[in-house]
């Protein structure tokens, strides 16, 4: 056992005072939360490799050290990441008596009552209150124990209705009582994965990192208290997808949210406490308390597992506490940056170069078009749009959205909105030559798209494979667009491309995916896509398989530095667009030659080339 242990580690990371004291730790048959004896052994890996473990309910450090190792069970490192800067403030040392702590258990199964109580009751700090809310059968059969457990500690005990999940609890019922406190913590009781399936160790997971060893507990209050820190929250339990760290379904509620209390609304891949566990400091709480939420603000349960009013608020947290949040990592002790933190979320996505392999499997293979199978070389969707304003005028970007948003909202749950509809709804409102314009747009924006080439390769794998293939695409494009471009690249022709300007249906409104479903007559399935919600969530959820392909933008937008409206503004801009082709100078050329486009197109091409070689600053 000792051969195994890095002892130095244990020390700098953990804190242990002396070799003996992590002996003692790790021969605990269930220490408190998941950390490990050396970098070289990951326990949250082990246990994800090793049902039996899981099962068993032994801690993995303690289980490898004692099993494992000599059974020659794998075992993987653990992943450093940069810290947050500021962690040296993370102190062990007791906070003083002049910081007012208070922990918000929202405990809705009884077998969660014993398992909070004990953690509570462990931890080492010499003042702090608890406030629970429960539904009323547990209050009644539980209420007395859980008083007498925590005596004047408890603050209060209230029986809430089953609304809102945890977080009706906090930022409605106690919202006047929490505020004088300068920490909070909050934990509930969870039973089940992001997937929906049972599980346990994503709750040992996030609740070990939040009240788990009582030194950890002390460093998470000293961190906000010494103001170098606002949210403190475990990192992403590895069994949660990545694409978990994203807006998804909550894309409405998190802007209206945002816009409430004034804070930026951009929406897609984001840091936050996934799971809705963490210590707050009473800044973030007092923005979310602005909100002024009340009961009947949040669905009545059943609720659904991603788009609602809670979903949005566990993302607001986070993008209140921007950069000053920090991701604990039980496992290795070290507190890290949210930027470094959602690049190693990014990471876990698996690589293209192991999607041939993950074909292999399956009978039934889509593939998304747009940012999956072709990209625009100008770097933005918009680029088309903004070159007819800058030939035409008339304010054609924002009328022409403005009529495409007004007809997805009179469409509601049904239909799609084609290209032609929009240009006749153009011209109703007083465009002149509205035809020729949207004519421009898409002969600009086609002549942009170009094949991404691993893509292609593994379309054109699954064809050769014999798998069915099918192109999946919400687009206002129809599939005429689709079969030109893979016949002007010389792709092979999929069994068949449904869009849905075609057929009503759209992927991000899930009614695509019941009609790809009903395709797939109980096949093993995989769709290959881009977009985060439409592409994965979804067609998760009716249980496809999923390979999600990062698009470029996902890899610069949350890490460059740059203001999002900033990026968004170059990449629109006709003399910088050109710059961000990936392509040689003289590949980019052809993708935009006359021999592509109308004579519309040809009179803006000309207007842009004395500025096509500028180099973007």
């Amino acid at each position: 056992m000792k051969d195994l242990i890095d002892f130095a580690f244990c020390r700098q990371n953990h804190g242990f005072a002396s070799d003996e004291d992590v002996l003692a730790w790790f021969s605990n048959p269930s220490p408190p939360d998941l950390r490990t004896f050396s970098p070289r052994f990951s326990p949250v890996d082990y246990l994800l490799l090793n049902p039996d473990v899981r099962k068993s309910g032994i801690h993995p450090a303690t289980h490898y050290l004692a099993y494992g190792s000599a059974e020659g069970r794998p075992a993987e490192p653990v992943a450093m990441l940069r810290a947050f800067a500021g962690a040296d403030l993370a102190v062990r040392a007791m906070p003083g008596p002049e910081v007012r702590v208070a922990i918000v258990l929202h405990i809705f199964y009884p077998g969660f009552v014993d398992y909070f109580l004990r953690r509570v009751l462990a931890l080492d700090l010499a003042h702090y209150d608890v406030f629970i809310s429960a539904p009323a059968d547990l209050v009644e059969d539980h209420g007395a124990a859980i008083r007498d457990a925590l005596g004047d500690r408890l603050r209060d005990l209230r029986v809430v209705p089953n609304q809102g999940r945890n977080f009706a609890p906090l930022f409605v019922e106690f919202a006047a009582a929490l505020r004088d406190y300068d920490v909070i913590g909050h934990c509930h009781s969870k039973q089940s994965l992001y997937s929906g399936r049972p599980q346990t160790e994503w709750a040992d997971y996030l609740v070990g990192a939040v009240l788990g060893a009582p030194d950890a507990v002390r460093r998470h209050i000293n961190l906000i208290v010494s103001g170098a820190c606002d949210l403190v929250s475990p990192t992403p339990f590895i069994g949660i997808p990545p694409w978990a760290s994203h807006s998804l379904s909550n894309d409405a509620d998190f802007r209206r949210l945002c816009d409430r209390i004034g804070v930026d609304a951009t929406t897609g891949f984001m840091v936050y406490p996934v799971g809705g566990m963490f210590w707050m400091s009473r800044a973030v709480f007092a923005r979310m308390a602005a909100l002024e939420l009340t009961l009947d603000d949040f669905p009545a349960e059943p609720s659904r597992a991603d788009g609602e009013l809670h979903h949005a608020l566990e993302r607001l947290i986070g993008r209140i506490a921007g950069s000053r949040q920090a991701f604990y990592d039980q496992v290795t002790g070290v507190y890290v940056a949210p930027d470094v933190m959602l690049r190693a979320e990014m990471n876990r996505f698996t690589k293209l170069e192991d999607l041939c392999e993950t074909i292999k499997g399956h009978d039934l293979v889509t593939f998304d078009f747009f940012d999956t199978l072709a990209v625009r070389s100008t770097g933005d969707e918009q680029w088309a749009k903004t070159r007819v304003e800058f030939a035409l005028g008339q304010d054609y970007v924002a009328r022409r959205d403005a009529i495409e948003g007004r007809l997805r909202a009179q469409l509601g749950a049904t239909g799609d909105v084609p290209l032609p509809l929009i240009a006749s709804e153009l011209a109703g409102e007083g465009f002149a030559d509205a035809a020729r314009a949207v004519a421009l747009e898409r002969s600009l924006d086609l002549a942009t798209l170009i094949p991404r080439p691993e893509l292609v390769f593994a379309f054109e794998y699954a064809i050769a494979a014999e798998k069915d293939v099918l192109i999946v695409s919400d687009s206002y494009y129809d599939r005429g667009v689709i079969a030109a471009f893979l016949q002007r690249h010389a792709i092979t022709a999929p069994k068949d491309i449904l869009v849905s300007a075609d057929l009503g249906l759209r992927k991000d409104r899930g009614d695509l995916w019941d009609h790809v479903a009903h395709l797939r007559a109980g096949r093993k399935a995989i769709h290959i896509g881009d977009n985060p919600h439409s592409d994965i969530q979804l067609a998760a959820e009716r249980g496809f398989e999923t390979f999600f392909v990062p698009h470029w933008r996902h890899e610069l937008l949350p890490f460059s530095g740059l203001s999002q409206a900033l990026v968004k503004r170059n990449l629109t801009n006709p003399g910088f667009a050109r710059s961000t082709d990936r392509l040689p100078p003289e590949e980019r050329d052809d993708e935009l030659s006359d021999d592509h486009l109308g004579p519309d197109t040809r009179l803006v091409s000309r207007r842009r080339r004395p500025a096509k070689d500028r180099i973007a600053r």
